[in-house]
């Protein structure tokens, strides 16, 4: 009977000692979260003020005497001019 017992009180004591291992690690885990969460406001937050100054930013007005077609109005086939030149290589199979 006495060695039940002694296994018995062994054992309660593990599940105790086991159950304040968790509650330890859950207290990290809500830490975590609260971090992470914190994180992520400040984030949002500034990406709502960028977005607030783009919204109040004025868009530049074109010219209103200008001979430039609007871009709408430019062909469409007309190849995009970029500030790198194509490599050769590529002209190549384009012609292909």
């Amino acid at each position: 009977m006495r060695e039940a017992r002694a296994q018995v009180e062994k054992d309660v004591e593990g599940i105790r000692s086991e159950a304040r291992r968790l509650e330890d690690e859950i207290q990290g885990l809500v830490k975590a979260r609260r971090t992470y969460l914190s994180q992520l406001r400040t984030m949002v937050e500034r990406q709502l003020a960028e977005i607030e100054t783009a919204e109040s930013t004025p868009m530049p007005q074109p010219p209103m005497g200008s001979n430039t077609p609007p871009m709408a109005q430019q062909r469409r086939d007309e190849p995009k001019q970029t500030a790198h030149p194509t490599p050769a290589w590529l002209d190549s199979l384009v012609k292909e």
